[in-house]
């Protein structure tokens, strides 16, 4: 993927160190870096205890990301076990070292861990302490597209608080990223509309996010799989589409928002990233979905 970029962005980010006890190192642990050589960079790590906090800072970020490196391409092999090894070396938790994470629970069809290190990868992103140089906005926008494949297969919602602040895929912005439309991880059956206990969950949550973030229009999108007719998946996402809106305006919470509702049927499936994460059933799960766009 894209980790192998990362060490990119540091290199540029370990800040030369102000102490003069540290001083000796520094041309060691950048020549250790350059060499993506993490076994060298631990056996340097304790001699730096009396640099400033935020250069040793530095250096534990760039630890991570070799240790995700190495595990990223080791999973591109098929290594899963192998790669779990070398992020146990990981020193810090980085936006590197959580999408290798993810990668490896997609692999292993564990959808809702797979979620959850997708939704903790954008977090870092956005968190400039943790990221001081993000990503390109364009790889921000595949990891939200991971993201988003994640949590529909979960069907929870993991991104939203008690309170309604959004987290992971449910910010409104990303590092200048700035999401179109949001997927609800609402599960829907094949020819089927109506919300089971889990969609009402869901769509709770979802009211309390839409009341937190002031939202006053918002736009469902209802989808469907391809099997069946044209004409009756059309009539089916709007159903499903509609199916949401009318639990939401059980909801007090939110009874001032105004909510158009529009069916796709099977016309705009899931943009999927990588398709051989999945088979044909999960593909439909996915497509089987309402969306979410907004306009305050």
């Amino acid at each position: 993927m894209f980790i192998r970029c990362i060490l990119l962005f540091n290199l540029l980010i370990v800040t030369s160190p102000t102490r003069a006890a540290c001083n000796d190192y520094e041309s060691q642990v950048n020549t250790a870096i350059r060499a993506y050589d993490l076994t060298k960079l631990e056996r340097l790590l304790p001699r730096l205890r009396y640099c400033p906090s935020s250069y040793i800072d530095d250096v534990k970020r760039s630890m991570s990301n070799i240790a995700a490196a190495k595990a990223d391409s080791l999973v591109q092999q098929g290594r899963l076990a192998a790669a779990e090894k070398w992020l146990e070396r990981a020193k810090d938790i980085t936006w590197g070292t959580q999408i290798v994470y993810a990668d490896l629970a997609m692999l292993r069809q564990d959808w809702q861990n797979a979620s959850i290190f997708y939704n903790q990868t954008l977090d870092l992103i956005h968190d400039k302490q943790a990221t001081p140089q993000a990503p390109a906005k364009t790889q921000i926008a595949t990891i939200y597209q991971q993201a988003t494949e994640a949590q529909i297969l979960a069907g929870s919602v993991n991104t939203i608080s008690r309170s309604g602040r959004g987290t992971g895929m449910m910010r409104g912005k990303i590092r200048g990223f700035i999401p179109t439309k949001r997927a609800i991880p609402i599960p829907f059956y094949t020819g089927k509309w109506g919300l089971d206990e889990n969609g009402k969950k869901v769509t709770k949550k979802l009211a309390l996010y839409l009341k937190n973030q002031g939202f006053h229009k918002v736009t469902l999108t209802g989808h469907t799989d391809e099997n069946g007719a044209s004409w009756w998946n059309n009539i089916i996402s709007n159903r499903r589409a509609n199916a949401v809106k009318s639990y939401l305006k059980t909801l007090d919470i939110i009874a001032y928002i105004k909510i158009k509702t529009i069916g796709k049927g099977e016309d705009e499936p899931l943009q999927l990233v990588n398709r051989a994460y999945y088979d044909q059933k999960h593909i439909d799960m996915l497509n089987r979905r309402v969306e979410l766009s907004d306009m305050k």
